[in-house]
């Protein structure tokens, strides 16, 4: 393909701007005065209790002191108005219950502050106290996880389950409750196997019965208790290949970017793989009894699914290597083999702890590494739409978030549908429905939030690599290029994020004579395979399941890479989901919907994407960039440059996207708002740049007193018409560290007077802690039309200039 154009620079016109608080929430009238006596009793014979437990709190979080508050579910407390009770917030979640830990054991604001509000003594009204529905200290309930409680200990049974601590903001703190939970079991003869202390969450594995799990559940400094997660390598071997003509390029570019598979393990001697596999190692459990064996041991006893995996990590689309019978790696390998020859983890060692060795290892020693991918879920551990992040999930933010300097990608799959509750016949009659079933939404680690989750599309009708063709008694349930796959689970993510954000080819399943195959024909996708030895093996496989959706993304990460050595993680996510399309050929349930659907936004996300679109501009679709860092609390106005008359008046539809991404602080104790650090957009035409300001900007007290009221102030909604109105909403968009919107144009009924458009960014602090002061990001603004003659990189580049592939710091 001919060489395109650099993108251009997006300008920015104004940086720093104090961001306006929100206003505050709504509260409940009652009967003042007795709800407020309750709340009172309550917080006294509270107070009495954490007074008996400890003397003092010490300077960090003392989980002795920790309780809960219950919300109404039409009331609420924000973090700084409970700061002012004398409350520290360490946890929210759907059910409007917030875990706070006090400044002191007497409670003493918080009872004074309700004695007001009941009229025990006179002062405030404190009306916000109406909020709080009652006062109470944590249950085991509520440290019961949810696999636990859908399985729990049986009476004569002893399992390694997950321990999670409250994390005290203090390592060697967590480590000294890590060693009290070992004393703990000591009197039942069990013992700790595993811990892992990251930012923000602390983890033991440990052997329970239902006695030992009775004491820990009644544990202050315990959190949760839950069964262990189980990986669900997805992996359907469709028919295998013979290609003994192939052309092997076996020493790849220098500059390769490389990517990392954490997975079952890879055949290093794969002819097709051997020249790209930088390292791979084993991260086995601390007494090497479960993970055994080498770095291709796992990969031999369990289906070939991490060389099938990496095959498609290092060279993308395989089918076109092999229709082209020559092999040129774009990405180099590196393997992380993290599960045992049963395709389990260890059942003493956390998950979390083998993957933080893993990126360590790697990240360390190899400073091409730049994507990660993770083609692996826990089918049992369904997103229900309103619960805290998983803690795999978590664990993985925490990780991205730790090396975020180290401008890594990280690349999760959806996960696949098991079908359990499905006929054979429900499943063609019924595709694509099921897929939007509570049973199919996105399982763990899939709602990770800094990573990049995949969805599964279908390739199409396909042919038996082996030459033969389809028989007429084959039916693909998919059956079209671009449709999902009858397997891909969907979204949303955690606080409604858009996930999956982005979909590739995964695969299909076929209906022949009433059922359905488990190895069909024509299913699949190609990629490596691990029986490869001469004289019966065969160099390549076909595969279906998300699993190798993914690696496709991950390689584009990395070719992306390649070609801006300088970018941050955020421009190289932002480009990918700028570039990716929701295809036009879909199911007829989702054919006549908009690309900002729900349901195609969860099914989709924001399409598939293309190298070629993400790499270069074009004449009729162009590309301004920023990569930066700005200040938490702050607004950036950037300046899209005018555009053309023709953009409107030219046959054809126009389209005007902006694409967000950024690497906040997470923790998964909080289910309203999982982000430490928010990031919005609005896109506003017609107007200048200093009445945007106005409308977001702080206002002094000066200003406030010349206008004479709050209401006066000028406001995003005085800006009428000027708001572009781009989809999906903010409030769709708004949970995820990516996000895209788009507005089509079409003809002069859209009102534009020809002058620069303003972008303005907003950076808010949720519950981020003060040190934290500054939010990296990255803005993409793709300005395109359809039709390939208008020239807009030529008029757009006499307003600004070329990107110079390095980031802008501020």
């Amino acid at each position: 393909m001919p060489r395109g154009l650099e993108h251009l620079e997006l300008p920015l016109t104004v940086a720093g701007l104090p961001k306006r608080p929100p206003s505050g929430g709504r509260y409940l009238i009652r009967d003042r005065a007795k709800h407020g006596r309750i709340l009172v009793e309550q917080a006294n014979d509270l107070a009495e209790r954490l007074r008996k437990r400890v003397a003092s709190a010490p300077v960090g979080i003392n989980p002795k002191l920790v309780f809960k508050l219950v919300l109404n579910p039409h009331g609420n407390l924000s973090d700084e108005e409970l700061g002012r009770l004398g409350l520290r917030v360490l946890a929210r979640d759907a059910r409007k219950a917030v875990v706070v830990f006090p400044s002191e054991a007497t409670l003493h604001d918080l009872r004074d502050h309700l004695e007001q509000y009941a009229g025990i003594q006179t002062g405030h009204a404190y009306a916000k106290l109406s909020a709080i529905e009652a006062i109470a200290e944590l249950a085991p309930e509520d440290r019961t996880g949810l696999r636990l409680q859908k399985e729990p200990l049986g009476p004569d049974e002893t399992a390694s389950l997950d321990v999670e601590l409250w994390h005290t903001g203090d390592q060697a703190e967590c480590r000294a409750l890590i060693q009290q939970v070992g004393s703990l079991l000591q009197p039942y003869g069990l013992k700790v196997t595993d811990h892992w202390v990251g930012t923000s969450l602390c983890l033991v594995r440990a052997q329970l019965n239902a006695a030992a799990l009775n004491t820990l559940l009644a544990t202050d400094f315990v959190k949760e208790i839950d069964r262990r997660s189980q990986p669900s390598f997805e992996l359907v071997d469709v028919v295998r290949l013979g290609a003994t003509d192939i052309r092997i390029d076996e020493v790849g570019p220098d500059d390769l970017v490389g990517v990392l598979v954490i997975d079952s393990g890879i055949m290093q001697q794969h002819p097709v793989l051997a020249s790209v596999i930088g390292d791979a190692q084993v991260f086995p459990d601390t007494e090497r009894m479960r993970i055994t064996g080498g770095a291709e041991d796992g990969d031999m006893a369990t289906g070939g699914h991490g060389t099938a995996v990496a095959g498609i990590a290092a060279y993308g689309d395989v089918a076109d290597c092999i229709g082209q019978r020559v092999f040129h790696p774009t990405a180099s390998l590196f393997s992380a083999r993290v599960t045992d020859a049963a395709n389990e983890y260890s059942e003493d060692e956390l998950v979390e702890h083998q993957l933080d060795d893993a990126i360590r290892y790697f990240l360390t020693n190899y400073p091409k590494l730049k994507v990660i991918n993770i083609s692996l879920g826990d089918s049992a551990r369904v997103y229900d739409g309103g619960r805290y992040q998983f803690r795999l999930a978590a664990a993985i933010d925490d990780l991205a978030y730790q090396y975020r300097d180290r401008e890594v990608v990280l690349v999760i799959s959806a996960g696949n549908l098991r079908h359990d509750s499905l006929s054979a016949d429900q499943l063609v009659t019924e595709y694509p429905i099921y897929v939007w079933s509570p049973e199919a939404r996105l399982i763990d680690p899939a709602t990770s939030a800094l990573a990049i989750t995949v969805g599964g599309l279908s390739a199409g009708p396909g042919r038996d690599w082996r030459g033969l063709d389809e028989t007429d008694t084959d039916r693909l349930i998919a059956g079209e290029k671009g449709w999902p796959s009858p397997f891909t689970r969907t979204g949303f993510g955690i606080g409604g994020a858009v996930k999956p954000e982005v979909v590739d080819y995964a695969g299909d399943l076929l209906f022949e004579r009433g059922r359905v195959v488990g190895q069909p024909k024509w299913a699949g996708v190609p990629t490596t395979a691990k029986d490869f030895a001469p004289p019966d093996g065969h160099l390549f496989r076909t595969v279906a399941g998300t699993s190798f959706a993914a690696p496709r993304i991950a390689n584009l990460a990395a070719r992306l890479f390649r070609e801006f050595p300088e970018a941050s993680s955020n421009l190289i996510r932002a480009l990918i989901a700028d570039s990716a399309r929701v295809p036009s050929n879909r199911p007829r349930a989702l054919v006549d919907l908009d690309p900002w659907d729900a349901n195609v936004l969860r099914t989709y996300g924001y399409g598939q994407p293309n190298f070629e679109r993400a790499r270069w501009s074009e004449n009729n679709c162009v590309l301004l960039i920023s990569d930066s860092v700005m200040e938490v609390g702050t607004v950036w106005l950037f300046s899209i440059p005018a555009l053309p008359d023709e953009f409107r008046t030219t046959r054809g539809m126009g389209f005007i996207s902006v694409t967000l991404a950024f690497d906040p602080p997470t923790r998964h104790t909080r289910a309203d708002s999982y982000l430490g650090i928010t990031m919005k957009y609005v896109l506003c035409k017609n107007v200048t740049a200093s009445a945007v300001a106005d409308a977001l900007r702080t206002w002094t007290e000066e200003e406030r007193r010349a206008l004479g009221d709050d209401t006066s102030l000028p406001s995003l909604g005085t800006l009428g018409s000027s708001a572009v109105d781009l989809k999906p909403g903010s409030r769709t968009r708004g949970a995820a560290t990516l996000q895209k919107a788009i507005r089509p144009v079409a003809g002069r009924s859209w009102q534009y007077d020809g002058q620069p458009l303003v972008l303005a960014l907003i950076c808010q602090r949720e519950w981020a802690p003060p040190e934290i002061t500054q939010q990296r990001f990255a803005l993409v603004v793709s300005i395109q039309h359809q039709n390939p003659g208008l020239d807009l990189y030529s008029r757009l580049l006499e307003q600004t200039r070329v990107y110079q592939r390095v980031r802008i710091r501020v």
